[in-house]
């Protein structure tokens, strides 16, 4: 998902489809560092959360006008 994650989201193909699985894997690791590796009072997620946040954003607005998407009518 992040190599070809993100050579999708650079040339602007299937952007929603790859931006919810970033939110999805960016949300999953948040819950894996506070659970499994119990660092309860360490940083280091916010970043996490960042992403996450960036990710949705880009689901929510789609693909640009200079994207693959938009060239082949997907978004």
């Amino acid at each position: 998902l992040e190599v070809f994650g993100s050579i999708a989201l650079i040339l602007g193909f299937l952007t929603q489809v790859v931006a919810v699985l970033f939110v999805l894997e960016m949300i999953a690791t948040t819950i894996f560092q506070k659970t499994k590796l119990k660092s309860k009072f360490k940083g280091g997620f916010e970043l996490d959360i960042a992403y996450a946040a960036f990710a949705l954003v880009l689901a929510f607005l789609g693909p640009g006008a200079w994207s693959i998407d938009r060239l082949l009518g997907l978004g």
